[in-house]
């Protein structure tokens, strides 16, 4: 989107955060209450088991509820809840150059900008990590990417671009460095630990082999194990309750690395097929209409063969 938009609506969220209380499957919830409001509120369960949304009921979160009942509502979704709760810290930056900006250092998918839904963790987890590493973690694997700078930790984020006169939106990356560091660096310091070394190296940085060890031990937790449906659960939610879109479009794995000038080091495949599978996004050949209008994104599609998006059927 144009860097004036972008600037619009950071402008009207400025300093906004928000709380969202994390759960195994709570993406699954979500999705079937959104496709219930849509259908009046209240539906069959016959209705769902025959529709995308089938394979939701599976989860066992849903299993139970709809166990015995010949109809399942909003209401009835709404009391859903489960104990074991992970809080999450939502915050806004931006990435991007703009207009001049179009390769594959920016990787949109039209020249411009993306809003940036960062997904934070708890100070709880923060307080944690800074005892394991002696540092705030966005200040350990910071790289150059859109964290938020405020924050001790950034568990991911969603590069979005949206377009309010079509009322669209792409989800254009689900992205986490933490995730994938926390791993290397746990590793790291098993593989010191039985070499008897005190300390490692990491990134330049020296770490002390006990600390991080045992430390890194805890993240094995459910929002570490389930980054990905947090981050996407999060998109979906942020893009419906605060931004209102109603068409809601996700890359493909060809697709998004053709129109991001992705040629090598591209991402994890399942991040764009199995995971907006498993939150019932459906494959299209319809192209986002502000992406089919823009000049230089309209060329990139034109020379690809096949060009296919996911788009949210809920």
């Amino acid at each position: 989107m144009e860097q004036e938009q972008l600037a619009d609506i950071l402008a009207c969220l400025d300093q906004k955060k928000w709380i969202v209380n994390f759960y195994e499957d709570c993406y699954a919830v979500f999705v079937l209450h959104h496709w219930l409001m849509n259908r009046g509120g209240t539906v069959p369960v016959r209705s769902i088991k025959t529709s995308p949304l089938a394979k939701l009921l599976s989860k066992p979160i849903l299993k139970q509820l709809t166990a015995k009942a010949q109809d399942i509502s909003t209401d009835m979704l709404e009391q859903v809840w489960s104990t074991q709760c992970e809080p999450l810290v939502i915050t806004l930056g931006k990435w991007g150059q703009g207009r001049n900006g179009y390769g594959f250092s920016d990787q949109t998918s039209r020249p411009g900008t993306n809003l940036v839904l960062q997904v934070n963790l708890s100070n709880q987890w923060n307080r944690s990590l800074q005892r394991a590493l002696s540092m705030d973690a966005n200040e350990c694997f910071d790289c150059g990417h859109p964290i938020n700078t405020e924050r001790a930790c950034t568990l991911g984020w969603v590069r979005l671009d949206l377009d309010f006169t079509t009322n669209e939106v792409l989800i254009e990356e689900v992205q986490s460095d933490f995730v994938r560091w926390i791993k290397t660096l746990h590793g790291r310091a098993e593989q010191a630990w039985k070499e008897r070394e005190a300390q490692f190296r990491y990134r330049g940085r020296l770490f002390n082999t006990a600390s991080v060890r045992d430390g890194l031990r805890g993240f094995n937790s459910m929002v570490f194990a389930q980054w990905q449906e947090a981050l996407l659960w999060t998109a979906l939610w942020f893009c419906k309750k605060e931004l209102g879109m109603e068409n809601i479009f996700y890359h493909t794995y060809e697709t998004g690395a053709m129109l991001k000038s992705i040629g090598f080091r591209k991402p994890p495949k399942s991040l764009y097929s199995s995971l907006p599978k498993k939150f019932c996004f459906e494959l299209t050949e319809t192209i986002p209409r502000f992406l089919a209008s823009d000049r230089r994104a309209k060329r990139r599609l034109k020379a690809h063969k096949e060009v296919a998006f996911y788009k949210w059927v809920a």
